[in-house]
């Protein structure tokens, strides 16, 4: 338990969770940002290692693991560039209009495309928010030092 709680401390999973928080709040603007938040979420996850923890924990561990690594995957597969993403609500509207010059029924397929991709991203956000609270009360039971942005009550968390 005490090598877990270490890992999670030199991997700054606090950190992590609480960039996700910080990027959701410019999420509609720079939708690029907080995809790139949750990648980094997901790296630092994949690094865990939940060996002789005990089966709570365990599981607690790999359903985030899981849930974070499925949710990433489905990130990059949105329809639109990653590169253009970056360029915010401005560079989305110019790459849209360049794939309407050049292909005049690019619209209609592109927003099915992205209705597809948007239907299943809250799919995913379900199912992380049902077993979110579920993880959470596991982790703090163990006392594992990852801070939720909940608990810091609009504060920076103390290191």
């Amino acid at each position: 338990l005490e090598a877990f709680k270490k890992q999670v401390i030199n991997l700054d999973l606090s950190g992590a969770v609480q960039a996700i928080e910080d990027a959701e709040a410019t999420a509609e603007t720079d939708p690029a940002s907080l995809f790139k938040m949750v990648f980094n979420l997901n790296d630092k996850l994949v690094e865990l290692k939940t060996e002789g923890l005990s089966s709570e924990l365990k599981t607690a561990t790999e359903t985030f693991q899981e849930l974070l690594g499925e949710m990433s995957n489905h990130l990059k597969e949105i329809p639109i560039p990653m590169e253009v993403l970056s360029k915010g609500e401005s560079g989305i509207e110019a790459w849209s209009g360049e794939q309407m010059a050049a292909d005049p029924s690019f619209l209609e397929g592109f927003n099915e495309e992205m209705e597809a991709w948007e239907k299943k991203l809250e799919t995913f956000e379900v199912t992380l928010e049902s077993k979110e609270d579920e993880i959470k009360t596991i982790y703090r039971k163990y006392k594992i030092p990852v801070e939720f942005p909940e608990d810091n009550d609009g504060e920076k968390p103390l290191r």
